[in-house]
């Protein structure tokens, strides 16, 4: 006899795997995401702001285009193989060969492309000639980039993250971090920082092949005749790549174009602000990563009310993690450009608090993206974020010759905001669902105390650049988690909080 489910009991169970999947992937992200700061830390210090300029329009371009290489294919994964992973092994099979096929497919026709128009990108539309070999290294990364997208996603499909986490957030990066210094050391400046994006990416995506294989064998084996899901799989891939595109060019198109009406050291100082930023994203993404493919499932059975309380916990989390960087950050963001990068990107300073601004609020609307992609209104999430990519550009076109770094800021924090603030609206109409309950109140009291702590602290006298930068984050943790734990944890975060404590 099949043991009887309450909801208090798929509560729980949902809270666990989704507590377990973002602590994993959470950590994994946070380490990957700290050593591909510290490559590019290296490399801005290396290079120094002109040279590191051109690396960092290469790698917005490589950015950009390397959201279009895998067609969306990535997300297609996720959301129909979800549905089959445990009950057709033929159908999986299809769906995987399908992806990784076509994926492999247009990533070499898209790396072709950018080699071959690379001499009328840097002197056409840049106007630095020193951009040409940029775009010829970094175009058959692009082949390594799109397949290893699809194959991390795959591995996200059985919900155990680690493997996802150690291809992508901590193999490319780490490689990409030695290979550089490997290759610095050999005298290839540059095209050494080029090399080692070519070779960190083709690493992990051998290492996402072998994962693959390692959880689904039967993909792998001839008794299991491959079922394709046909069009409904491109389709659904498209319009999401189409989405994504439109999503991530709100934080890169600034960049190309502080690229374009700028220095090549401005860029490398917005570049280095623009990593920064993302941090928050990295929170909101490792939260993501495990809520999409249990969307996918929740919303297939209809399960809305466990769906709903997943997206409240999992934006309460999201927040909670965000606000002590964020306090930092606003008290005290020159000290943490010149800190991190060094002397030359003081100017840094106010974007960074700008768009570190734009991404709290992201983070403090949830997964609304992936929520309308993975059931199936990923087409009004495609209309929200080409409507805000648009902006965006106007934006930035209008303020970036005007006001600089700080016009660049301004516009992209505009639609940041904008976009993802529709888009929550979106979800509460399309889905009737909502993040935010009376849960929330004792993390804006917690925050208030941490920033009144922050205020005594500066008025203390520690310089940041001192070492102080290190303590005023461990004063900003450690206020918010004691007066969190002093009102007392709600019952997620109990159960988060029980189930390492037994080793879970």
């Amino acid at each position: 006899m099949s043991p009887i489910v309450t909801p208090r009991r798929a509560h729980n169970v949902d809270v666990g795997t989704l507590a377990k999947g973002a602590s994993v992937s959470l950590v994994g992200r946070i380490m990957g995401r700290a050593t591909h700061i510290a490559g590019q830390v290296a490399i801005a210090r290396f290079l120094g702001p002109e040279t590191f300029g051109l690396y960092a329009i290469g790698w917005t371009v490589f950015s950009l285009v390397g959201i279009v290489a895998p067609l969306g294919l990535e997300k297609g994964v996720v959301r129909y193989a979800s549905m089959y992973k445990d009950t057709n092994p033929a159908r999986l099979k299809g769906i995987v060969v399908q992806a990784f096929s076509l994926t492999l497919f247009s990533s070499v026709l898209v790396a072709l492309l950018l080699y071959c128009s690379a001499p009328w990108l840097a002197a056409t539309v840049f106007g630095k000639p020193g951009l040409l070999p940029v775009f010829r290294w970094i175009a058959p990364a692009l082949v390594f980039c799109a397949s290893l997208k699809v194959l991390a996603a795959m591995t996200r499909v059985s919900q155990q993250m680690r493997y996802s986490v150690y291809t992508e957030d901590v193999a490319q990066p780490l490689g990409n971090l030695l290979l550089f210094l490997l290759f610095y050391a050999f005298g290839w400046h540059l095209l050494g920082a080029l090399g080692a994006i070519v070779g960190s990416f083709f690493l992990a995506c051998v290492l996402a092949a072998y994962a693959v294989k390692t959880l689904f064998p039967d993909i792998f084996s001839r008794q299991v005749q491959a079922e394709g899901e046909g069009t409904a799989l491109v389709s659904f891939s498209l319009a999401t790549a189409a989405g994504a595109l439109a999503t991530m060019s709100l934080v890169w198109v600034d960049r190309l174009l502080v690229g374009m009406f700028c220095s090549s050291a401005d860029a490398g100082v917005y570049h280095a602000v623009s990593q920064t930023s993302l941090l928050f994203a990295v929170i909101l993404g490792a939260l993501g990563s495990i809520f999409s493919p249990l969307i996918a499932e929740l919303h297939q059975k209809g399960e809305m009310q466990r769906l709903e309380e997943l997206f409240r916990v999992s934006t309460k989390w999201g927040l909670y993690l965000s606000l002590p960087f964020f306090l930092v950050v606003c008290c005290a963001s020159q000290e943490v450009m010149v800190t991190i990068f060094g002397p030359g990107y003081e100017s840094g300073a106010r974007p960074l608090m700008i768009l570190t601004l734009a991404q709290l609020i992201n983070v403090g609307t949830g997964e609304v993206g992936y929520l309308l992609m993975m059931t199936g209104h990923h087409r009004r999430w495609f209309w929200l974020s080409c409507s805000m990519s648009c902006v965006n550009i106007v934006l930035n076109v209008a303020l970036i010759p005007r006001f600089g770094l700080q016009g660049a800021a301004i516009g992209t924090a505009c639609t940041v905001v904008g976009l993802f603030i529709l888009g929550l609206r979106e979800v509460k109409r399309q889905l009737g669902i909502w993040p935010y309950d009376q849960r929330y109140r004792k993390g804006a009291f917690a925050a208030i105390v941490a920033a009144g702590a922050l205020w005594l602290f500066h008025l203390s006298g520690v310089q940041p650049v001192d070492g102080g930068l290190l303590l005023m984050l461990f004063v900003a943790i450690g206020v918010f988690m004691g007066v969190l734990l002093f009102l007392g944890l709600d019952g997620e975060d109990r159960a988060a909080v029980a189930l390492y404590r037994v080793g879970a």
